[in-house]
């Protein structure tokens, strides 16, 4: 799920194709969910991120199981940075998140699902959003502030 804190209208949102769409199917059990960050693969379609962090990644704005999503084929995606939201897409990579820390956006597992969504960025890794709110604060989503990628010191 995707709560937006940030005004939308001042975001660039857009439909792009997905490499999968079985996946807009919101019986299945790994469909792709709201919050969700994906990239664009050599087809010039959106698909979930692997283990490695990328630098450009797009956050899905589309809820799960929208027909319109379904019809087309595409999701709606935030293609800028420079926003504010909540989401329960992340896992926790160890050791627990403190305000401010970078997150990186990767495969990760949420309620045995493989996903691409928020973590800790460790060194080397790309930053792409940094932690606002913790999930013990946020009814269990983590607030974040998404930014300009950079590579973690």
């Amino acid at each position: 799920m995707l709560d937006t804190h940030s005004p939308m209208n001042d975001n660039f949102r857009r439909d792009r194709e997905v490499a999968d769409v079985s996946l807009l199917d919101p019986t299945s059990p790994n469909a792709f969910e709201a919050g969700e960050f994906l990239v664009i693969d050599t087809s010039r379609k959106l698909a979930r991120i692997g283990v490695t962090s990328v630098p450009s990644v797009l956050q899905i704005f589309t809820p799960r199981g929208d027909y319109s999503a379904q019809a087309i084929g595409k999701l709606a995606v935030i293609e800028l940075s420079e926003y504010e939201a909540s989401t329960d897409m992340y896992a926790d990579g160890g050791g627990g998140f403190v305000m401010g820390q970078g997150l990186t956006a990767k495969q990760i597992t949420v309620d045995a699902v493989t996903r691409s969504g928020l973590t800790q960025a460790a060194t080397g890794e790309f930053v792409v959003a940094h932690v606002t709110d913790l999930p013990a604060n946020n009814a269990g989503k983590i607030k974040f502030k998404r930014i300009s990628p950079y590579v973690a010191p």
